[in-house]
């Protein structure tokens, strides 16, 4: 299965990168600079809530995302659970695919697949390829499922 949309979104930037002869991320922050999240990332209270519990608990947290890297710190900001994380992957930053990101968090922590959880809303690229590597998932569709992790 093939997350269609973002596999068109990636090339289409690519195509545009390799016409401007600059990097796919300098594409994404021409295209993403100026958007702010407030009124498009909603309903973020139990992420607030759920991820500082989280780290309390002692947990690493790491975000592993397809999304451009300026969209994806805004909207960290804008939440404001950015310094929870011990660690933000952007796939432009490697061109790496999730599994490959999966698995370098793992040597990063020296941990087993047993031991991390993959929470996401795509199946395929945060739920199936974590399921793949042996990683527990929790599919999330809204926000509120993440109250499942309390």
């Amino acid at each position: 299965m093939v997350d269609l949309e973002s596999t068109i979104g990636i090339w289409i930037s690519q195509q545009l990168a390799d016409r401007l002869w600059i990097t796919r991320g300098e594409v994404l922050q021409i295209i993403w600079w100026e958007i702010n999240p407030n009124g498009i990332v909603e309903n973020i209270i139990p992420t607030q809530k759920v991820i500082p519990i989280l780290k309390e608990e002692g947990k690493a947290l790491f975000l592993v995302t397809a999304a451009p890297r300026i969209w994806a710190i805004k909207a960290l900001e804008f939440m404001t659970i950015k310094y929870y994380f011990n660690d933000i992957l952007i796939l432009e930053d490697y061109w790496n695919t999730k599994k490959e990101a999966f698995a370098r968090i793992q040597l990063k922590i020296d941990t087993m697949a047993r031991e991390l959880i993959s929470i996401g809303d795509q199946i395929y690229s945060d739920i199936i390829t974590a399921q793949e590597l042996g990683i527990q998932t929790l599919h999330v569709t809204w926000p509120k499922d993440l109250l499942k992790l309390l």
